[in-house]
């Protein structure tokens, strides 16, 4: 990745650095270069490279949903403060994660809410599994709509009105 962004003009010495050592583990049992003290940004990049690989299927498992994921980096990583830090910032249910709602409609989280478990989402399904004609802003703090779940986004069985969204939050 370090050659890329190299050959794309980057040459910013700390971000290389980072890039290039993001597999390296305290005390040298990471990788390229076994390094015993790898750069502090590059242990930040690190977790927020578990973190992203969580929502892609690998060999030995399946992709999670993004509540999942941030429990999982939070529990191997508990006394990290960059775990915390991701957990606080993206919440159970960042952006993009399809939930399913105390009301039974399906919903598109849009941005964080108060709590981490109560982000902003657009209501696109109703509790039939009918498109709503109009999308609804859901605050998933409130009793009625809260999130019961983060759902595989194949349930969402409409086209997300990307236009329509935008105007809503």
């Amino acid at each position: 990745s370090a050659t890329m962004l190299r050959a794309a003009g980057v040459t910013d010495a700390l971000w290389l650095a980072m890039v290039e050592q993001h597999h390296e583990v305290a005390g040298g049992s990471g990788y390229p270069a076994a390094l015993a003290e790898p750069l502090p940004e590059a242990r930040r990049l690190h977790l927020i490279d578990i973190y992203c690989a969580c929502f892609g299927s690998r060999a030995q498992r399946p992709s999670l949903l993004p509540d999942a994921a941030v429990r999982r980096l939070y529990q191997q990583h508990a006394k990290d403060p960059t775990a915390l830090a991701l957990a606080k910032e993206f919440g159970l249910y960042p952006p993009g994660t399809v939930v399913r709602l105390a009301s039974l409609e399906l919903a598109l989280v849009v941005r964080r809410g108060a709590a981490m478990n109560a982000p902003v989402a657009i209501a696109l399904q109703n509790a039939n599994g009918e498109a709503r004609v109009t999308p609804a802003r859901r605050d998933t703090s409130q009793p009625g709509h809260t999130v019961v779940a983060a759902v595989n986004p194949s349930l969402l069985r409409v086209r997300i009105p990307w236009a329509q969204l935008f105007t809503l939050f």
